[in-house]
């Protein structure tokens, strides 16, 4: 229907112009790097005067790969100030979930806030690190491209503090830049899934997360007429039951141990309440987003114990609810929802004004 199209003239012209600089620019030194920053060849039309100018960025890994980004900086801006590492959400690259990270990113800047929109190794259009597989969203070179993130965002952009946010490996990876005392100033989690992850595990190994989900649905299957009837007919997997069981059973009374060991004061491995006090050191505010009924959430308070209520008496640690969210927000009015506590803990920790 002719009536009906719609021509993104501005996305063409954009992309015309950016041709036409990039045909102008001279042919690189074979063998040469590309440099540490790759200048914009053109400015989205209107960006600046909306409050924002976007930089595609290239950081040197120091391992002979590179990391792309792109920079949203506060148009016009005069004196350094805080600035936001957000990471990607799984194998999504770095617009975020449903283009989350470029609406905030560009809101943000709004109010004096900088940007880096990062593509870790292997994920997007950073190539992954001499040795390593693509597209691994837990990988070993994670934390290493953090570093390098919040290094570059120091050095070039001039921050005064960096945060690192990020959604579900994202999410896992803010954490864990925050436990290993990386020099972030805060982080915020939405809907991680797992606190520990051993590199090499494949994504399809049953976790923690998804024995706590189906155990909780075999609960409720127990009072239903219809799931014995489905017994009855051989319907069910039982060999499936019965291995969710048995590492239910399990990690029920591995927390139990944990819980004791850690009341005497044994050292332990993966310590989720040990990561968390560490996390929190320094004044550093961890904040947690999960959609209601998250499976993130239990396991938080499930492997991290009481401290997860001393951290949050204490204003260290929060946790905030969205309803009737899906992992990655994907419907419109609940990503509203999401956006306005998003603006309220992230401007809140860079000192800035609450968006309206």
């Amino acid at each position: 229907d002719p009536q009906r199209a719609v021509t993104p003239s501005a996305i063409v012209d954009g992309v015309v112009t950016t041709l036409g600089h990039w045909s102008r620019r001279p042919e690189p030194t074979p063998g040469a790097m590309p440099p540490a920053g790759v200048a914009p060849a053109a400015t989205l039309a209107g960006g600046a005067q909306r409050g924002w100018v976007e930089v595609p960025v290239s950081i040197d890994t120091g391992a002979g790969s590179r990391l792309f980004g792109v920079v949203c900086r506060p148009a016009g801006r005069a004196a350094p100030g805080p600035a936001v590492l957000m990471l990607n959400a799984g194998a999504v690259h770095a617009i975020g979930p449903n283009r989350l990270w470029v609406r905030l990113a560009r809101r943000w800047a709004g109010h004096g806030v900088t940007s880096l929109r990062l593509d870790l190794s292997g994920i997007g259009d950073s190539p992954p690190r001499r040795g390593e597989d693509d597209n691994v969203v837990y990988s070993r070179s994670a934390m290493a491209d953090v570093a390098e993130a919040v290094d570059w965002l120091k050095r070039h952009e001039g921050a005064t503090a960096c945060h690192v946010m990020g959604l579900c490996s994202g999410a896992y990876h803010s954490f864990k830049a925050a436990t290993t005392g990386l020099p972030v100033a805060s982080a915020l989690m939405i809907n991680p899934l797992t606190y520990f992850w051993v590199p090499g595990t494949p994504l399809s190994d049953l976790k923690d997360y998804e024995i706590l989900v189906a155990g909780e649905r075999y609960r409720s299957g127990l009072w239903r007429l219809q799931t014995w009837q489905r017994l009855v007919r051989g319907e069910l997997d039982l060999r499936q039951i019965a291995t969710t069981a048995g590492r239910a059973f399990a990690r029920g009374l591995r927390l139990r141990w944990r819980d004791a060991a850690r009341a005497v004061g044994l050292p332990l491995a993966d310590d989720l309440a040990g990561d968390l006090l560490r996390a929190a050191q320094d004044g550093r505010p961890l904040r947690f987003v999960f959609a209601t009924d998250a499976p993130g959430c239990t396991l938080l308070h499930r492997q991290g114990g009481p401290v997860v209520q001393r951290l949050a008496r204490e204003g260290r640690l929060s946790m905030e609810f969205v309803d009737g969210a899906d992992h990655t927000f994907t419907r419109g009015p609940v990503r509203e929802s999401l956006v306005q506590r998003l603006d309220r803990l992230m401007l809140g920790a860079c000192g800035t004004a609450p968006a309206p």
